[in-house]
């Protein structure tokens, strides 16, 4: 019965070495017929793209455009007709064509007049040969290269590339040159075919040839491979394979790692791996060592951002209820970090009895650096809002204080509101973050126009302006970082301010603060699908006189 281990091993190197080399002869074989059959070919198609192009133009030289005009109009074959017949079929003989004709295209009432037709022996009747000879055009005779011969006609220049045409006279390589009389005018077409079949007839038979004889080298090939292959490399990759497999059974008394060298002597790079593997045997044990470490390392480096994550959330209030009357505003805000620990922030508190603070910031970074940074300009940013009576005095105040000792040129954007709960009217100040959102009381957001300045932390000597607005009992202010509006999905779309405008249109009837707010972080993650959480998402809401 045979084993779930040999089910599992499948096809031998022996035989996948087989069929490697069969694929690869394949590939050569394919190779080197698919060359063979255009370069043939191209070769073959070009000579007699020539032959026509030649015969064509030598014709169109050699007949009189004069005599032709007069015998369309009329004049009967005389002496110079069959004097130049016998001229026109020694050139259709001499260059093995199929077809070489003088006629005129009647295009407007859809038939040709032949004057002279030259064909190989036998292949026309005396009607066909006859002077005066017409043809209908959508004759599959004709049919084929009658927009060549329209174009011709049209533009009274020879076309001589390479025109194939399968008609009913067979695979014909046709060429045509304007016949004009004495005064340049056109009068005829002159005509060469030459039958291309036999090109392909030809590649066909050596195709076959060059097949057959190649295949049989390449059954040459694989079995001579085999057997220095068998010889060579199999045994020896037999006793390596014998001997990893073993490998993880062969312990001391302490659980040690102690194989037996391996022993294969091939000079070459088999020997190099038996070597190789000898060396893995010996550095096994200081891996394991070493993993193991690294792993209590991460195990405590976890823990510690655990209780980072902690301390961070700590620092972030989440008690909203801090109005001095319930009926002056609600507000409510939440964050999900990126990593363990984020750079974006929050805060609101009131600044008297009846003013209000609201700050958002986003850190540049990620991870425990950011988190640092955050914490201090979070910290210095309220320490000035509530010492300085001016939005701006405190910007520019705080922007100093971040750019001392910033040796790791890190900066904070930030957005601060300051509402007056008595008459409803807003105070924003933009260091770079972007505009809050104002959301009547009907559902309706609209993107305030703010006057923005610099990043806080950049650059000393930033002077930051302020916009005002009034907010009319109902009204909500949305405040937000970029991890809403700049989300991905898989597919590389963002979220956007459209998205963030469709989500919160969306949701605008919904009152409670938390619930408006969790249904927006929802539509994002709706969005972002399977894509990893790439920033910080941070938002802050106020509802004036809910």
């Amino acid at each position: 019965m045979e084993t779930g281990e040999a089910r599992r091993r499948g096809m031998n190197l022996r035989g996948k070495f087989t069929v490697g080399i069969l694929i690869l002869g394949a590939a050569l074989l394919a190779t080197i017929l698919t060359l063979t059959y255009f370069f043939y070919r191209d070769a073959n198609l070009e000579k007699y793209r020539q032959i026509v192009a030649g015969s064509a133009l030598v014709a169109s030289e050699l007949v009189n455009g004069d005599d032709v005009e007069a015998y369309i109009n009329g004049r009967e074959a005389d002496e110079r007709f069959y004097e130049m017949e016998d001229k026109l079929q020694s050139i259709l003989d001499f260059n093995q064509l199929t077809y070489l004709y003088v006629y005129l295209p009647v295009l407007d009432e859809g038939y040709c007049v032949f004057i002279h037709d030259m064909a190989k022996a036998g292949t026309l009747s005396p009607e066909e040969k006859a002077l005066g000879y017409t043809m209908a055009l959508d004759d599959p005779e004709i049919d084929a290269s009658i927009d060549i011969v329209r174009r011709v006609m049209e533009t009274l220049e020879p076309n001589l590339e390479l025109n194939l045409s399968n008609s009913s006279d067979g695979y014909l390589a046709s060429a045509f040159c304007p016949l004009l009389n004495s005064r340049g005018e056109l009068v005829a077409v002159v005509g060469a075919d030459v039958d291309v079949q036999r090109i392909f007839d030809d590649l066909n038979r050596i195709m076959l040839i060059m097949g057959s004889s190649i295949s049989l080298l390449i059954a040459l090939a694989v079995f001579g491979f085999q057997m220095y292959f068998a010889r060579t490399m199999i045994a020896p990759l037999q006793m390596l394979v014998a001997h990893v497999q073993n490998f993880v059974s062969i312990r001391d008394e302490q659980g040690e790692l102690y194989p037996d060298p391996i022993q294969i002597n091939t000079r070459d790079e088999i020997e190099g791996l038996a070597s190789a593997f000898n060396q893995m045997a010996r550095d096994i044990v200081r891996y394991i060592e070493d993993v193991t470490r690294l792993t209590q390392e991460r195990q405590r480096i976890e823990a510690e951002l655990s209780v980072a994550a902690k301390i961070q959330a700590s620092v972030l209030s989440h008690d909203f209820d801090i109005a001095p009357n319930p009926e002056d505003f609600s507000l409510y805000a939440l964050m999900d970090p990126a990593k363990e620990v984020g750079g974006d922030f929050y805060d609101f508190w009131t600044l008297d009895d009846h003013r209000l603070a609201l700050v958002v910031g986003d850190v540049s970074g990620k991870g425990v650096p950011a988190a640092l940074f955050m914490m201090m300009a979070k910290a210095i940013i309220r320490a000035r809002l509530t010492r300085d009576s001016l939005l701006s005095h405190a910007f520019e105040a705080a922007n100093e204080l971040l750019c001392q000792n910033n040796g790791e040129d890190m900066f904070v954007t930030v957005s601060t509101v300051a509402l007056d709960t008595g008459t409803g009217e807003i105070l924003i100040a933009d260091a770079g973050h972007g505009s809050p959102i104002l959301i009547s009381a009907d559902g309706t957001a609209e993107r305030l126009a703010t006057e923005t300045s610099l990043f806080m932390g950049a650059m000393e000597g930033v002077t930051y302006g302020v916009t005002s607005a009034r907010m009319k009992p109902g009204d909500r202010l949305l405040l937000y970082t970029d991890g809403v509006n700049e989300a991905d999905n898989p597919e590389g779309g963002f979220f956007g301010n459209d998205g963030l405008l469709a989500s919160i249109q969306a949701h605008g009837g919904e009152r409670d603060l938390k619930a408006f707010l969790t249904s927006i972080r929802e539509d994002v993650r709706a969005f972002a699908g399977e894509a990893p959480q790439a920033d910080d998402i941070t938002m802050l809401i106020v509802c004036y006189k809910p």
